[in-house]
């Protein structure tokens, strides 16, 4: 079972998950050149939205840490990610003042 503490990102731009009743990794991948400064999980747990600090989004697959979709459009740091109920929208909001959506679908 994952639960919290589940992601930590690392100074060399890893991300890495893990087992909370363990404590063990389940997994790492490197996240990119950039600090990773919000997270969110979509349904079931299967991916993950990373926002970083050059304002990039990138849709990550659990637990092998494939990179599936990169968002851009923010010109600055990532400081909000949210996912919708349903799953199917991302809201993201960044330091250069814009909040976009993103359609998943």
């Amino acid at each position: 079972m994952v639960g919290f503490p589940p992601l930590r990102s690392f100074k060399d731009m890893s991300l890495a998950l893990y087992a909370t009743a363990t404590g063990q990794p389940v997994a790492c991948w490197p996240a990119g050149s950039e600090a990773v400064l919000r997270l969110t999980f979509g349904p079931g747990n299967t991916w993950l939205a990373s926002g970083t600090g050059d304002g990039g989004i990138r849709i990550w697959r659990v637990p092998d840490g494939a990179l599936l979709q990169s968002l851009n459009g923010h010109t600055d740091a990532i400081v909000a990610l949210k996912l919708s109920p349903d799953g199917q929208t991302l809201a993201s909001g960044s330091i250069d003042g814009t909040v976009r959506l993103w359609s998943l679908r």
